[in-house]
């Protein structure tokens, strides 16, 4: 096969499965914590809960172990971790920093462009600090220039990646609610959830698709 083909094919698989793996476990994780959404914190429905999280920084991991394992072996454990601690501190980060935008407005009704922006300004930062810890833990399995180079990648992929799922969550909520609104509260969530994971992995892996193989060629 043609060495552009396959590289192409090869990509168009990393993106495929990072985001239907990531759209998936937040979509369960919200579909759990919508089960018990009385008692859930306002401002965490904008941003995946610990559990949700970790879940899908597991699941993230996992499927794209097994799939870039034939490149380079024996980086299970610095990969999976990466995946789990970074997504973690992303949706943290992000959570912390749209709670002070939300205290700081609080007398001040946000239009929905602006109430977007917030979501999506928040997203970016916890995503590109978190982002950055997922890229240098993962970049383990590398020399130091590549590690620090995974971190930059991860920085912005994830700043990118964050920012659009939030963003779609929300024209979702605003603009589309009207799809949702016979659903349950739990699988309103799942669907909130899963579209803003969707969209995270589809960006996010796209840039980091293009690096990967690039930094950690293959170990014989």
């Amino acid at each position: 096969m043609n060495p552009q083909l396959t590289n192409l094919w090869i990509w168009l698989v990393w993106i495929a499965s990072s985001a239907l793996s990531l759209g998936l476990s937040c979509a369960l994780g919200g579909w759990i914590t919508g089960v018990d959404l009385k008692n859930a914190d306002t401002f965490a429905l904008s941003f995946p809960d610990s559990c949700t999280s970790l879940l899908a920084g597991l699941v993230l991991g996992l499927v794209q172990y097994q799939f870039a394992k034939k490149q380079r072996q024996s980086f299970l454990v610095p990969w999976t971790m990466g995946n789990i601690i970074g997504l973690f501190l992303i949706s943290k980060i992000g959570l912390f920093c749209y709670s002070m935008t939300v205290w700081i407005n609080f007398k001040e009704l946000s239009t929905p462009v602006e109430g977007i922006a917030q979501v999506a300004g928040s997203a970016a930062l916890g995503g590109l600090f978190g982002g950055a810890i997922l890229g240098a833990i993962q970049g383990r399995i590398g020399t130091w220039s590549n590690r620090l180079a995974w971190s930059w990648v991860n920085a912005v992929a994830w700043a990118g990646g964050w920012a659009m799922g939030h963003t779609a969550t929300r024209l979702v909520i605003i603009w589309k609610y009207w799809v949702l609104e016979g659903l349950s509260d739990s699988l309103q969530l799942a669907v909130e959830l899963g579209v803003m994971g969707t969209v995270a992995g589809l960006v996010s892996s796209s840039i980091t698709g293009i690096f990967f193989f690039k930094l950690f060629p293959r170990s014989n």
